[in-house]
């Protein structure tokens, strides 16, 4: 064990220690939470999740999906390199396929509906009321596509009776500028409007050192964005409410990508030649790049929903969240990361449009029996489309080839389809178990999964088809395809409740992820993967409420895997892998004295294929099996502890609260090869912050400093073409050291 896990695992226990000595202290709050589709105490929930509630995400500077995975130890968030799909991985299961045709393998719910496309979602959160991180595959309520876990996004609602608003301003290094507010308005007694938007802009974290007539203002990885929220809240009678919802996001910067390393010298390009041949050396320096163009993006998302919720007069209640979600994007890229015109991503565009309805009927929360029924219906087009140029400049001299060295453009159309109906049933004996309270799970799924579509693939090399299929008309290489597949997913557990404060649980759970099509590849198609979760867990509160204390351990069995394969005429998706997942995690959060807090988490990860022999020609020698058994899985480090400290010092001016957070994390791989040009090294993460609560609860100002250490950290790696040379790989980074201020104002509300 490294001594940076040991000096996490002994701050753990140095929290413990000093919350054990302390006497009197306020206690910890009780967080209501939604996570098995009713409201329950999270300490009462026999899931092992993490949970932020929306002042936790303001005291900790939790602001995006970027910064969200600092707080919760198994999570990882990586940009898309090639274009707008983000990649979301939990206790080792994520998703490589950036393309229409797959799907995420963590569930990502806004206000309960499912998120299909991950393009748009690291945008900064506002007016939130918590989020729900639930780690192992939610096969029963969640269902498809939630094979590492569920992430839920809850916003805060409209207020009847009250009118209240809410405003921040931030400013920082980098010209960083965000603002963000929100104003809740009532409509009569029975009707309120809740509207909350965010704008936000900022200087690039990277130079470009090109000349300003190639790159303009010679910046990437900036940010210009905005995104806003309606909500109209209507009180329908007693017992039923209508709760309607909109909302619209822009994003016109792309994420910065760079070539970690020197530039391929000494003949390693297509044919022998070198392609770097008079380039700019490529700077050391992470932040640095040269272009011949600057990337761009144009980014659109817009959705509407609709929620009722009907409580009945026998108890029981009805809920119906019907939903829209639109989403238009395009990007264009400098394909080599130097100032030659070596190659280039033309266009990666993609449009793209979800249905869904889900519809539950749950049972009193008073009982002996609790139990929710539901089924629900999705439906989503998506159409894209790719372009990627080699010029071949430097290949015969230093020029263009006419016609290109080779283009690789493909695209489609694909429609999935999914039915599921599900339910869940929980029974509560008073005298169980060892005469304990004990509550028994049993819950079942039963999905239908439909793909189906058309692709098209032109890999021109000198002009020619490099990639052919019998029957293509217009095009080097097509298909046509339809796919289904029928998939039962459930749970079983057990829940002993050893005190009012202390609940053990263990669980038996299965998760499922969709076949799918690596739009454009081929022969591209790919089956479903499974997984077997088994799980058992404590969450306890201690020393007078004061200290929250919550363990689990799980061991995966996880088969037919979905591995990204890039290669050199194309990428792939294989179910070629198996592996098994062992992890232990653990929360903490304390507070010995009514000033001071702590937090804490820890997770282990034993995360490796048991079995997996592949092909990749971009990764050893040509056409030779690689057997990758024994590497870890992507994205997935090891260990993983994140701390953090609060002391409120109380003033005649005013309440000032001094915060520290730290994350250290271990190493990690981007691809099964598991090679130097697939790692991040373990590295650590320091956060400050100093919030002063002005006299009368309405002001506050906070100054901050992130990334105190000024990490350069790696969030996601692809392999280039290989006819520039190699072996390279293009990088996307988490931001450096920023520092800045912020004033924020509330009116009226509670």
């Amino acid at each position: 064990m490294s001594r940076y896990v040991r000096n996490g695992l002994l701050a753990g226990t140095a929290v413990l220690a000093l919350t054990a000595s302390a006497v009197g202290g306020e206690t910890i709050e009780k967080v209501v939470v939604t996570a098995q589709k009713r409201s329950q105490d999270v300490q009462k929930v026999p899931i092992s999740m993490s949970v932020l509630t929306g002042s936790q995400l303001d005291d900790r500077g939790v602001s995006s999906f970027s910064s969200l995975k600092n707080q919760t130890p198994s999570l990882s968030f990586g940009a898309g390199v090639t274009g707008g799909e983000s990649a979301i991985t939990m206790r080792g299961v994520g998703t490589e396929n950036v393309t229409g045709g797959g799907d995420p393998g963590v569930a990502l719910h806004l206000d309960g509906i499912y998120v299909g496309r991950t393009a748009g979602i690291d945008q900064t959160f506002f007016d939130i009321e918590r989020i729900e991180v639930l780690r192992g595959p939610q096969g029963t309520l969640y269902g498809r596509n939630s094979t590492g876990g569920a992430i839920n996004i809850i916003s805060r609602k409209p207020v009847l009776g009250e009118f209240s608003s809410s405003a921040d301003i931030s400013y920082g290094n980098y010209n960083a500028l965000t603002t963000r507010a929100m104003i809740n308005l009532p409509v009569g007694d029975k009707a309120a409007l809740r509207i909350s938007g965010v704008m936000n802009s900022r200087d690039g974290y990277q130079d470009i050192l090109s000349p300003a007539s190639v790159c303009g203002d010679c910046e990437g990885d900036a940010a210009d964005d905005i995104a806003f929220r309606g909500q109209f809240l209507l009180k329908l009678s007693d017992s039923a409410d209508l709760l309607i919802s909109g909302g619209h996001y822009e994003n016109n910067e792309p994420v910065g990508i760079k070539l970690r390393e020197p530039f391929p010298a000494n003949g390693s390009g297509i044919l022998g030649t070198n392609r770097f041949v008079g380039a700019s050396p490529n700077p050391s320096d992470p932040r640095k790049v040269y272009k011949d163009f600057k990337d761009s993006l144009d980014m659109e998302r817009s959705n509407v929903n609709a929620t009722v919720n009907w409580a009945m007069n026998s108890g029981l209640t009805l809920t119906s969240i019907t939903a829209y979600d639109e989403l238009e994007w395009n990007q264009l890229a400098d394909g080599d990361g130097s100032n030659l015109p070596l190659a280039f991503t033309n266009f990666w565009r993609n449009q793209s449009y979800q249905v869904s309805q889900e519809v539950r009927l749950a049972s009193a929360d008073a009982g002996a029996n609790k139990w929710v029924l539901g089924a629900f219906y999705y439906n989503e087009h998506v159409n894209q489309g790719f372009q990627f140029i080699d010029t071949g400049y430097n290949v015969f001299g230093p020029a263009p080839i006419p016609g290109n060295l080779f283009s690789f453009t493909n695209g489609g159309d694909i429609e999935t389809r999914s039915l599921a109906v599900f339910g869940q049933d929980d029974y509560r004996f008073e005298d169980g178990l060892f005469g304990m309270p004990t509550t028994l799970t049993a819950g079942l799924r039963y999905t239908h999964d439909e793909k189906k579509g058309n692709d098209f693939l032109d890999f021109l090399f000198f002009g020619g088809c490099a990639i052919t299929t019998p029957g293509a008309i217009g095009h080097c290489a097509a298909k046509n395809f339809d796919e289904s597949w029928n998939t039962l997913t459930g749970r079983a557990g057990i829940q002993l409740e050893q005190s009012e404060d202390v609940m053990w649980y263990a669980t038996a759970s299965r998760g499922y992820r969709s076949g799918g099509v690596l739009v454009g590849n081929f022969p591209g198609a790919y089956d479903p993967e499974y997984i077997w979760n088994y799980e058992a867990g404590v969450k306890t509160l201690m020393w007078d409420k004061r200290l929250q204390l919550n363990a689990s351990a799980f061991w995966n069995a996880y088969t037919d895997m979905q591995v990204f394969i890039q290669d050199i005429g194309g990428s792939r998706i294989e179910n070629a892998a198996e592996s098994t997942i062992k992890g232990i995690e653990i929360d903490a959060l304390a507070k010995p004295t009514d000033d001071l807090t702590f937090n804490f988490g820890f997770s282990w990860l034993d995360a490796t294929y048991d079995a997996y022999t592949t092909i990749d020609s971009r990764a050893g020698a040509s056409g030779l099996p690689q057997d990758l058994s024994g590497n870890r899985l992507n994205r997935t480090p090891e260990f993983t502890v994140v701390a953090g400290a609060q002391y409120d010092i109380p003033t005649s001016k005013g309440l000032i609260s001094l915060r520290a957070d730290v994350r250290w994390q271990d190493e990690v791989f981007f691809r099964a090869q598991n090679l130097a040009v697939d790692r991040q090294e373990a590295y650590s993460k320091t956060d400050l912050r100093a919030i002063w609560y002005i006299p009368g609860d309405q002001y506050k100002l906070e100054v901050f400093v992130l990334n105190l250490e000024d990490e350069d950290v790696v969030n996601n790696i692809v392999i280039p073409a290989q006819t520039i040379g190699g072996p390279t790989s293009q990088i996307t980074l988490d931001p450096p050291r920023t520092f800045g201020i912020k004033f924020s104002v509330d009116v009226g509300g509670e």
